[in-house]
């Protein structure tokens, strides 16, 4: 590989900072990495091409491919391909991947995942992982990945804004929350990965009358958007509101609610699950991927995390357990230390 002589990395990241309204880890990793003198560019065909850039570090790559068509699924794979394959092998420049998840959430399209994944196996040249756990298990599925030099870098926290004070007044009304109740809140993307259908299944199981159910945000699943309005239709104590979030109404609704819960059916790590412990509510769990160790990380008593089939005795023993007394420990999740340590990966990469 090239060594870039100036002392000020130029990374080329997909994506930066412009996937912020939805999921704002990109922006804070980029923004955090310009505190420390590592210029941050978006990705572009063109930039990556003929333009400057020491590395070029990718996130999600399967998000080109979902929710297209099978044609344009693959003519978009197609041009990543020669894309990628240009940058590292032509340009000779570093490619650094940050596995976020084991497998896709929710992909239809199987087949071209795997190419995917065999074409990321041939241009990565470093891999970072948000947790051991993942390492291990892909490590365990891939040889050849294993074999990739890697670093472990945990997720940052979000910078979490004041909730919107009308938005949670509403929802507060809706729930009844001045009465005695406990709320059970879901809250951000519906989706079928999230375990929204076991969810519903398990609180409607449960008979107590002083429980309620929010489930909030935007859902693109016509059937499971119909599945959760039936479930407000049959049992009052569900309340449902459908749409995007902004960033104070995510964190409105996480306030009114007393425990968070996300019934994965798969997962590797959780962002949402992050904020909904700086906002200062428990969570409840199923024991998969990274959880259970972040739940050793934060405090017991802030994650509740239940064997396979347990939801609704954990939603149970949920109701009778006190608040904790103490905050969540997350200290080590500054997004300064995790500059520092993706600017030494970076290092490495263009040094190898």
């Amino acid at each position: 590989m090239r060594v870039n002589t100036s002392d000020r990395k130029r990374v080329l990241a997909w994506p930066a900072r412009r996937n912020r309204a939805e999921n704002p880890y990109n922006y804070l990793l980029s923004q955090a990495l310009a505190a420390i003198d590592v210029r941050v560019d978006e990705f572009e065909p063109a930039r990556a091409i003929l333009g400057k850039f020491d590395v070029l570090h990718i996130h999600w790559p399967e998000a080109l491919i979902k929710n297209v068509g099978p044609g344009l699924a693959g003519l978009r794979l197609f041009g990543l391909s020669l894309i990628l394959l240009w940058v590292r092998f032509l340009r000779r420049k570093p490619i650094v991947w940050t596995v976020h998840n084991v497998a896709p959430h929710g992909h239809q399209r199987r087949g071209l995942i795997f190419l995917l994944r065999l074409l990321l196996l041939v241009v990565v040249d470093r891999t970072i992982y948000l947790d051991r756990s993942t390492s291990l298990t892909l490590a365990a599925e891939s040889a050849r990945l294993a074999k990739k030099p890697s670093t472990v870098i945990p997720h940052g926290l979000y910078t979490v804004p004041p909730p919107d004070e009308h938005f949670q007044h509403s929802l507060a009304l809706k729930l009844d929350t001045a009465s005695d109740v406990t709320v059970f809140g879901l809250v951000g993307s519906l989706e079928r990965y999230k375990g929204v259908s076991e969810l519903i299944g398990a609180f409607m199981d449960c008979e107590d009358r002083s429980l309620r159910l929010l489930l909030v945000g935007a859902c693109r699943d016509a059937s499971l958007r119909a599945e959760v309005e039936e479930a407000q239709a049959k049992d009052d104590r569900v309340r449902v509101r459908l749409g995007w979030l902004s960033e104070k109404e995510m964190v409105a609704a996480i306030g009114v609610s007393d425990w968070i819960v996300v019934p994965f059916r798969n997962v590797t790590n959780s962002g949402s699950i992050i904020m909904a412990l700086q906002v200062g509510r428990p969570v409840i769990v199923p024991a998969l991927g990274s959880l259970p160790s972040l739940a050793d990380e934060v405090g017991s008593e802030w994650m509740m995390c239940y064997p396979s089939g347990r939801l609704r005795g954990a939603l149970a023993e949920a109701r009778g357990r006190p608040k904790p007394a103490t905050a969540p420990r997350l200290a080590a999740r500054d997004w300064h230390s995790i500059a520092v340590a993706t600017r030494a990966v970076y290092e490495l990469a263009i040094g190898s």
